[in-house]
C-alpha cells in the first residue's frame, strides 16, 4: 500500500540498503530518498553514476545491469553492500546537500512559484 513520506523515511531509515534490480529507471527518486537517510542503493547503473557523481562521499552502492547479471551477481553485491562500512550520517548530510536541488517537490514548487 501507499506510505506517507513520515513513514516511507521512517523505513528507509531503519534500512540498511535498498535494492532496486530493475531493467530500466527513469530519474530515481527512490534512490535519493534512500541516500539521503544515509541508506546506500544497488540498482540501475545509469542511477547509480549520476548520484555517485553529485554526491560527494566514497560510497553511495553499486551498480547492477538486470540484463547482463544474474541473481547470483545481485546476491553477491547484496552481501558487499552489506559488508561495506558507510556512515548513515556523513552519506545522509552529503545527499542532501544536493537533495533539495533534485526532489520532485522542490522542482514543482519552483515551477508554480515562478
Amino acid at each position: 500500500g501507499e506510505l506517507s513520506d513520515q513513514e516511507k523515511f521512517c523505513l528507509l531509515n531503519k534500512s540498511s540498503l535498498l535494492v532496486v534490480p530493475s531493467f530500466d529507471e527513469g530519474f530515481g527518486i527512490v534512490y535519493l530518498e534512500a541516500l539521503s537517510q544515509g541508506v546506500p542503493v544497488i540498482g540501475f547503473p545509469k542511477s547509480i553514476q549520476f548520484f555517485a557523481d553529485k554526491i560527494n562521499y566514497y560510497f553511495i552502492g553499486l551498480e547492477f545491469d538486470a540484463f547482463k547479471e544474474s541473481e547470483i551477481h545481485l546476491r553477491d553485491k547484496i552481501v558487499k553492500c552489506l559488508n561495506q562500512v558507510v556512515c548513515k550520517n556523513t552519506l545522509s548530510s552529503e545527499t542532501l546537500k544536493v537533495f533539495d536541488k533534485y526532489y520532485f517537490q522542490t522542482m514543482y514548487n519552483k515551477i508554480i512559484n515562478d
